[in-house]
This record gives structure tokens, C-alpha cells and sequence, in this order.
């Protein structure tokens, strides 16, 4: 901790006397305090000809190879300066400066050599070079994928409704975002992979949003990381994942306990998170099977019969992981999944007003009508009750409640309004409690009985309109 202080301490005094800031991520003053016994702090510079580099270019350059820290002058733009933490004698001093000086600038000598060869040419002409290169063993080149990702990418635009626009934008940015991988600049520096790929592709006047779906199209590229902005971007993060997972899959590739080197469980989370973000209304399964289709049509790869089962059954297990962690009930999360997959953000509304009525307490007054009603008629057919054989009146009331909410029941459905189904339900527990108080279900005439049992047959499934009550599980 000390340590720690001085160097906080030395870069603030060395930037504010130069009217400088400091871009001093928190990783990497963490791993200069561990690298350091004796910290001293000194300020380099580099010539600015070098400034024509990105500032991506620029920031990697100082900090994952060196461990230096950038500066920014009074607009915010990158300094032709850089900070460094070194453990020697503060006596040589000049030294130490002069040889960190010398070291930075033979990265940067590379770097500039780089950008100005990668942008020789568009990287749409990078693109045959992908030929070449494998994505994996099994599965193909990255050519083969980028072919994919443009179908795949168009596919998911128009699944969800997105103007033409962004379909198109998709599948330019689809044919490109891989093409950087074969440029100078990526091959030296690797976590750059997206990043020039946008900036060569404004270079080359792709539009901006192809551009920056270049870039985004990795998001996230671990937990907690930020999720794709743009539309365009979001489109092309989804087919990259569900081609990832459908490849990993069909190739036998299967995460299994703790093992997870393509990190498929993390992708699979992220698919959920950027439809949930981007309230994209997408089936799951129809994206898997079109992103196992592209494999077979692409590549002529014949995957075996069970591989979307297994997909759906991954991506269910994730999903109900996920839900958990935010803190759901358990019985409620498995109460949505069966419209997990069919529509991710319809299942999500339909949770939020599950746990909102756990909350408040109305859940356990409406779950206690669906059990009374479901219990005593889940072995009887369907089939709609005769009104002439009621002779009770509790008969009559419950089937005039049912008649009553049932269509606006279901116009609160179709507009998602999962709150307002909710307070419909919990109307009719009423009649179905004076039903079961006043009138014996189970009669001895068959007919009588049989009619009965139709009638709760007709509540309950009501309920199952909403989410699966059977699942649900009564608190205290």
C-alpha cells in the first residue's frame, strides 16, 4: 500500500506541473505496485510523428507491452509523452528515461510500419486471405465463417423485424470483421483483433455502423464486459455466438464440468444478455438450427441428429443459471422457462410479474386458486363444460368469471401486459374458493362430476396461460 501511494502520488505531481491527466487504469497501477520494491516515477516522451498511429494503437503499444501510462493534454487528446514506474536508481535517472524512450519507440517504429502497409489496400481485400487460415479443425476456414456470419446475420435481422438497412449492414460488416486477423498490425498485436478492423474500415469508407459492428462483434469478451451499442453491431455479436456454439457443438466441443476452453457458457450467457439489452424478440431454437444449417450448406458438414437438443438443453441450463443469479425465485424461473427459448425478452416480462406478485403477496392467493382447480382435474380430458348440468350456483358464478376474463385475459397477454393478466387471475380466485366451500366436486353422478372437473380443468388452464403454475412452490 505504500508503495501504492507513492506512485499515485509521483504521477500526479509529474502531470499536474505539466497541466497533463493521466490514463492510469487500475490494472495496471496494481501490477506496477507488484513489479516495483523501490518506485520511482519518471516522465518519457516520444516523437510526435508518431501521433498519425490510432490512439488504440498508441495506448497498447505503452501499456500491455510496456506497462508504461499514457497522458492526455487540457483537450484530451494523446500526449506524445508517457509515464513510467521503474525500480532503479533514481541517480540514473536520465538513464533509465533515455533507454524506456528507446524501447517505445522501436514498438512504435513497428506499429507505424504496419498501419501504413495494412492501409495500402481496403480490407475487403484482406478478405481472400481468410481462405487460408483456419478457424478450426473440424469446422472449416475463416472465409467459411464469414460466409456464415453474413447469411446467419441477415437471417437474425429479419427474425427480429429490423429494417432492411440493418440486415445489409450485417452482412458487409459480416464479410469483414474477420479480415483484420491477417493484417501486420493484429498479428503483433493481437488484443487489437476488432479494433483495426474498424479503424481499416473507415479508413476504407465502410460506413461507420459496419465499422463499429466490426469492432463490437466480439462483446463481450468476458463476464461483466460492455455489451454491443449498435444495432448493426448487436446483430453480428449474436451470429458470431450462435455460430460458435453450433460449430463447438456439432463438433463435439461440449463444455463439461468445469472444463470450457471455447468458452461456450459465457457466449451463451452473452446471447440472452444482448437480446434482453437490445429487446430483440428471437427464437432461439430457430437460430440454432439456421447457424447448423449454414455448416451443412457452407461447408457440407452433416452434424448428428441430436446436436439442437443438445443446444436447447444448454442454452435452457444457462438461462435458468442466469436467473438465479439475479436472485429469483427458483420455482418461478422454472415456472418461464418453457418460454425461455421461444422468446427470451416475452419470458423475462413474464418473471418480472411473477417475482413483482411473490413480492406483494398476491402470487400465493392466485397459486392457491390454480392448485385447487389443477389437483383434482390434471387427469381429466379438455373439453368445455355444460352450463345446463350446473346446479349450483358457485357453478354459475365461476363460469361467468371465466367467460367474463377470458378474452381480456388474453388481449393483456398478446400486449405483454403480464401484470394486468396477473390481477385478472387473482379476480376469479374468489368464485373458485366459494366453489370448492360450497359445492362437493367429486358427486357421486358421473355426468355432475365429470361436468365439475371440466369446469376447473377450463380455470386452470388459464392460468398456464400465463406461466407454468405447476412449478411453483408455496413460501411458509
Amino acid at each position: 500500500e505504500e508503495r501504492r501511494q507513492v506512485i499515485v502520488a509521483g504521477i500526479a505531481n509529474l502531470t499536474a506541473a505539466r497541466g497533463l491527466t493521466a490514463m492510469a487504469e487500475q490494472a495496471i497501477i496494481d501490477e506496477v505496485t507488484d513489479l516495483t520494491e523501490d518506485p520511482h516515477v519518471i516522465m518519457g516522451s516520444f516523437p510526435e510523428h508518431y501521433l498519425e498511429l490510432p490512439r488504440e494503437v498508441l495506448v497498447t503499444a505503452m501499456e500491455e507491452h510496456q506497462r508504461y501510462i499514457p497522458v492526455e493534454n487540457a483537450s484530451g487528446e494523446l500526449a506524445p509523452s508517457f509515464i513510467v514506474v521503474h525500480n532503479g536508481d533514481p541517480a540514473a535517472e536520465a538513464n533509465i528515461r533515455a533507454g524506456n524512450e528507446r524501447v517505445l519507440r522501436a514498438r512504435l517504429d513497428d506499429a507505424l510500419f504496419f498501419y501504413r502497409d495494412d492501409t495500402r489496400e481496403p480490407l475487403e481485400a484482406k478478405v481472400e486471405k481468410l481462405k487460408h487460415v483456419v478457424f478450426q479443425a473440424d469446422l472449416g476456414t475463416l472465409y467459411d465463417k464469414a460466409l456464415r456470419l453474413a447469411k446467419l446475420s441477415r437471417l437474425i435481422s429479419e427474425a427480429a423485424g429490423l429494417p432492411s438497412e440493418v440486415a445489409q449492414r450485417a452482412g458487409r460488416a459480416a464479410l469483414l470483421c474477420k479480415a483484420d486477423l491477417v493484417t501486420d498490425m493484429v498479428i503483433e498485436f493481437t488484443s487489437l483483433q476488432g479494433v483495426m478492423g474498424r479503424i481499416y474500415a473507415l479508413a476504407a469508407g465502410e460506413p461507420p455502423a459496419v465499422a463499429e459492428a466490426i469492432s463490437e462483434h466480439y462483446l463481450p469478451r468476458f463476464s461483466g464486459d460492455d455489451l454491443p451499442e449498435g444495432r448493426t453491431g448487436q446483430v453480428l455479436s449474436l451470429a458470431e455466438k450462435f455460430d460458435n456454439l453450433a460449430g463447438s457443438f456439432g463438433a463435439g466441443l461440449i463444455p463439461s464440468g468445469s472444463e470450457d476452453p471455447y468458452a461456450l457458457r459465457r457466449q451463451c450467457g452473452a446471447v440472452f444478455n444482448i437480446i434482453w439489452k437490445a429487446g430483440l424478440r428471437l427464437d432461439i431454437n430457430e437460430l440454432t438450427a439456421a447457424a447448423l444449417a449454414g455448416y451443412a450448406e457452407v461447408n457440407s458438414l452433416e452434424f448428428a441428429a441430436g446436436v439442437q437438443t443438445e443446444l436447447a438443453d444448454f442454452f435452457t441450463s444457462r438461462l435458468r443459471l442466469a436467473w438465479g443469479g439475479e436472485g429469483f425465485r427458483y420455482d418461478l424461473v422454472a415456472a418461464v422457462l418453457p418460454y425461455g427459448l421461444a422468446d427470451p425478452v416475452d419470458a423475462r416480462a413474464r418473471l418480472d410479474a411473477l417475482a413483482a406478485a411473490a413480492d406483494d403477496g398476491r402470487l400465493g392467493r392466485v397459486y392457491t386458486a390454480f392448485e385447487r382447480c389443477y389437483n383434482l382435474s390434471k387427469g381429466m380430458e379438455s373439453g368445455e363444460p355444460d352450463p345446463g348440468l350446473f346446479t349450483e350456483g358457485a357453478e354459475h358464478r365461476l363460469w361467468s368469471e371465466l367467460g367474463r376474463i377470458r378474452e381480456p385475459l388474453q388481449t393483456r397477454l398478446r400486449a405483454e401486459d403480464y401484470a394486468g393478466a396477473f390481477d385478472l387471475l387473482l379476480e376469479i380466485a374468489p368464485a373458485v374458493d366459494q366453489l370448492f366451500d360450497q359445492v362437493f366436486i367429486m358427486a357421486e353422478d358421473m355426468t355432475v362430476r365429470e361436468n365439475r372437473l371440466r369446469l376447473l380443468k377450463e380455470c386452470a388452464t388459464l392460468f398456464m396461460d400465463l406461466a407454468d403454475f405447476r412449478e411453483i412452490v408455496p413460501q411458509g
